[in-house]
């Protein structure tokens, strides 16, 4: 893989850059992004903050195709060298988007942390392979340091969720996002709202099982 496989051209980027103030608030509404977070990325796109490369990549992908669908779905782009690996691989605007919406990117989740993968719950999955919540701790360090674009109040030791496909031997990141000790029930409702729709039983039972581990190992 060429290292700039998966990375937008020259001109597309010039086209986000210049994309009207209406446009940017019209096309990021519906994300359910903070002021904060829309400036941010906004920040990020129009480079006058800095991020990792292949972060950036990610996230000017995920601006390209949440403002422009169409011409973002024309550029036909794959994966980069980082959006995949022996462990995970992930879809590089999702990976955007979860920075920006949860203060995480799928590799700061798998790279921080002591357990990954030890801690996880099979779940339905519609499609091939077996999708699964995966709870792990992460180091963010002091005030968030280890992280790209981390949310205020994320520092030192963390908890996340995250919700994967599971095939061949390797985790394909759908979501991550932070647990809290004060409200992962509450988390866990809105992550979980579409797991088990016809099957309320199934879907308690699956609840309960995921709060046991996370009392259990995460947070005892």
């Amino acid at each position: 893989m060429d290292l700039f496989d998966g990375v937008p051209p020259v001109d597309a980027l010039r086209i986000l850059q210049n994309i009207t103030n209406e446009d940017f608030q019209k096309g990021t509404k519906s994300q359910g992004l903070s002021r904060v977070r829309v400036e941010l990325l906004l920040e990020v796109i129009k480079s006058k903050k800095k991020v990792e490369f292949y972060l950036g990549v990610d996230i000017q992908r995920f601006a390209l195709k949440c403002l422009l669908p169409d011409f973002y779905a024309g550029l036909s782009l794959g994966n980069h060298i980082y959006s995949t690996s022996e462990l995970y691989d992930y879809d590089p605007p999702k990976n955007g988007q979860n920075t920006i919406k949860h203060g995480l990117s799928f590799r700061e989740v798998v790279s921080y942390s002591s357990q990954f993968g030890t801690l996880l719950v099979p779940c339905p999955d519609n499609n091939n392979g077996t999708r699964c919540v995966i709870f792990s701790d992460l180091d963010a360090g002091v005030d968030g340091e280890n992280l790209e674009l981390p949310i205020l109040g994320m520092t030192g030791k963390i908890y996340t969720m995250s919700i994967a496909q599971h095939s061949s031997g390797k985790f394909r990141f759908i979501s991550s996002r932070i647990l809290s000790k004060n409200s992962y029930k509450e988390i866990m409702a809105r992550a979980f709202k579409n797991i088990y729709q016809d099957d309320p039983a199934a879907k308690d039972a699956f609840v309960k099982r995921c709060i046991e581990i996370v009392e259990q190992h995460l947070f005892k």
